[in-house]
């Protein structure tokens, strides 16, 4: 996940960074996780067309529908990734309205490298089908482990591969 508004004055060549909390560890926000997960639920239910994937998704993850609303079952919480390793990668920038490359231009990204955190997921009590959702939460964290999902908007260029090193033994991790 990337702050692109970034600046720092003994950096001055970066244009964007991984986003940090306060005590510049890398972060990625419980919002980020619940739009990687949200959007791969859906593929995969897509996938298998699955009769109610669209009620689902909105049972699960909650929605806002005019004055109608109800709130999310699963939670995401941030995940700091602890002693990440920050490396700068520049690459050519793209002309917006060519498409191709920026004449003379570069991009500089610095992006957190080699940390290691926790993904801490809640599934809330409610109407919705448990047994699918830990399922589907299964199947997304196998396929961030084999590079098949990415967290960030930089798959593209490699950037936002995640790797399962290993999985806490505890009934909260049914």
């Amino acid at each position: 996940i990337a702050d692109y508004s970034y600046y720092d004055p003994n950096h001055n060549d970066s244009n964007a960074q991984s986003l940090k909390n306060a005590k510049g560890d890398a972060v990625i926000p419980g919002t980020a996780w619940a739009g990687i997960f949200r959007s791969h639920f859906a593929t995969i239910l897509g996938r298998i067309s699955h009769e109610n994937a669209e009620g689902f998704i909105k049972d699960l993850f909650g929605y806002v529908d005019g004055e109608k609303a109800e709130e999310s079952k699963i939670v995401f919480d941030e995940t700091v990734l602890e002693k990440a390793t920050f490396i700068d990668r520049t690459r050519n920038a793209i002309d917006r309205f060519t498409g191709g490359a920026g004449d003379k231009k570069l991009f500089t990204s610095r992006y957190a490298y080699s940390g290691s955190g926790d993904l801490v997921i809640t599934l809330k009590s409610g109407k919705y089908d448990k047994d699918l959702a830990k399922e589907l939460i299964r199947q997304t964290v196998t396929d961030l482990n084999d590079g098949y999902v990415n967290v960030g908007g930089l798959g593209s260029v490699g950037g936002g591969l995640i790797k399962i090193c290993e999985r806490k033994a505890g009934a909260e991790n049914d």
